[in-house]
């Protein structure tokens, strides 16, 4: 039987990426419900609206798979992560990478 290798989560140690995970994970989870709402606002059409709410969830869900492709790696990609794990995920490996040490380099060099 397949080992079942423990989730690995990467920390977040920077306060900015931190909060930059958790914009991302606001913003993927709360603009369709927020547009959808003004759009029914604005124009009181309340079909129009709630086609308007799923085909914006459906845009938040391809942008949640892709960020999860594109970062997640190959090995762990079959486990169910939250989307703010996901944010997590993307914003370590794009935009608060961690510096690689030598002993780190030999690491992976080896593998």
């Amino acid at each position: 039987m397949k080992d079942i290798l423990p989730v690995q989560i990467p920390p977040i140690l920077d306060k900015k990426c931190n909060l930059l995970a958790i914009i991302i994970t606001l913003i993927l989870l709360t603009s369709p419900v927020l547009l959808a709402f003004g759009f029914w606002y604005v124009y009181e059409q309340i079909l129009i609206s709630l086609f308007l709410f799923i085909f914006l969830q459906f845009v938040s869900g391809v942008i949640t798979s892709k960020m999860r492709i594109s970062s997640i790696p190959f090995d762990q990609i079959d486990i169910d992560f939250t989307t703010y794990e996901i944010a997590k995920w993307y914003i370590d490996k794009y935009f608060c990478p961690k510096e690689i040490t030598p002993s780190d380099r030999k690491e992976l060099m080896s593998t």
